[in-house]
């Protein structure tokens, strides 16, 4: 679970869904790109995907030209790790760059506040969050468990960070059910 969990689920996502190379970008400060570099090399390593961890100056507004730099060095996929502010920029450098890639977020990201800010950008997005769900999504999270994976995903949708990392994330929806009724 947590962080390294997180990392393997998406590493094994991003495996899956043919990316080539993630850029894995991070709030520069020391705890955050030391155990981005450190966990997300070995999972993101172990899974056949090329990694890279580009820091983000802690409060950068406007995060467009190093996005589009890791862009232009061969990611086919980007990654948000920081504070609900960071997973703003995230997203709107995103937009305007008008960018068509596979997009993990942690889930700081998915937030109603980066929700509201990010909007459609937010669409297709891989994440592990879960969102307080009703008894009908919880319902459907159960059938989901049920049909990918009763052995290794915890039956509490307000609890799990697994699987479901895999699937895609529509905007405006309580991320660890909703999508799953897309299956």
């Amino acid at each position: 679970g947590g962080y390294p969990g997180t990392l393997g689920l998406f590493a094994l996502a991003a495996k899956e869904a043919g990316v080539t190379k993630l850029a894995h970008m991070v709030t520069d400060v020391p705890a955050a790109t030391g155990a981005a570099k450190a966990l997300g090399g070995i999972t993101f390593g172990n899974a056949g995907v090329g990694y890279e961890v580009v820091a983000v100056p802690l409060g950068t507004p406007d995060f467009s030209a190093t996005m589009q730099t890791a862009v232009t060095g061969g990611a086919d996929a980007l990654m948000a790790t920081g504070d609900a502010s960071f997973c703003s920029s995230f997203f709107k450098a995103y937009k305007a760059l008008g960018l068509d890639l596979k997009k993990f977020v942690i889930s700081v990201c998915v937030t109603d506040s980066v929700i509201q800010e990010a909007g459609d950008v937010l669409a297709g997005s891989y994440s592990q969050a879960a969102k307080n769900p009703s008894a009908e999504e919880a319902a459907i999270y159960a059938a989901a468990v049920a049909k990918y994976g009763a052995d290794d995903i915890d039956p509490d949708p307000a609890k799990s960070s697994s699987r479901l990392a895999r699937f895609p994330v529509p905007a405006r929806s309580n991320f660890s059910v909703r999508f799953a009724s897309t299956l």
